[in-house]
């Protein structure tokens, strides 16, 4: 009933407003892409040089300050909230959200944006992560061995990177970007 939803309400605001300073220092200090990732998706931003931390969290989403980078700290502030997917109904789904919207912004952001704030070393970082935790549970391995797996993985990513943002960078006018030869287009094949 309408009455049992609007006892429900203020459970699940209290939840999200307890939860709020240790999901925003988390966010903060260990998903910095990610509230940058939001800012330009959400947000609608273009990407820039922008300073951005999450301040607070709410039903409707992530609560995030931003400023342009001018060189000073004086640059004034901005809020905007980042909405999560869709309604929540309680705190424990926050991280779930969280991941959804990271990968969403960071499709829809494009190649070049996941190249220059760190996706790919994230994302191999955080399967690392993954791999070692499933390698612990079936193998005794010696200490430190995850941080080797997390070095492997950053490494190949990093090359991988590199390559690619040194190929788009290289492209010559005329060629087809996703052909692996670069095979001259057609269209642009002189007479």
């Amino acid at each position: 009933t309408h009455q049992e939803i609007m006892e429900d309400a203020p459970t699940l605001a209290e939840s999200l407003r307890k939860a709020a300073p240790r999901i925003a220092s988390h966010m903060n200090e260990d998903h910095s892409a990610s509230l940058r990732a939001f800012l330009g998706h959400y947000g609608g931003l273009p990407d820039g040089e922008y300073d951005v931390w999450m301040t607070d969290l709410e039903a409707r989403g992530f609560v995030l300050e931003y400023r342009i980078r001018d060189g000073t700290l004086t640059a004034p502030k901005h809020e905007m909230v980042a909405p999560f997917p869709r309604p929540i109904t309680s705190a424990s789904q926050v991280r779930t959200f969280a991941v959804e919207m990271h990968t969403t912004a960071f499709k829809a952001l494009g190649v070049r944006f996941r190249l220059r704030h760190g996706y790919y070393v994230d994302a191999a970082r955080h399967a690392s992560a993954g791999i070692s935790k499933a390698l612990r549970r079936r193998l005794p391995l010696p200490a430190g061995s995850g941080r080797l797996v997390w070095a492997a993985a950053a490494a190949l990513v990093g090359v991988l990177a590199v390559g690619m943002a040194r190929r788009l960078a290289t492209k010559p006018p005329g060629l087809v970007a996703s052909n692996p030869r670069w095979v001259q287009n057609p269209r642009h094949a002189k007479g």
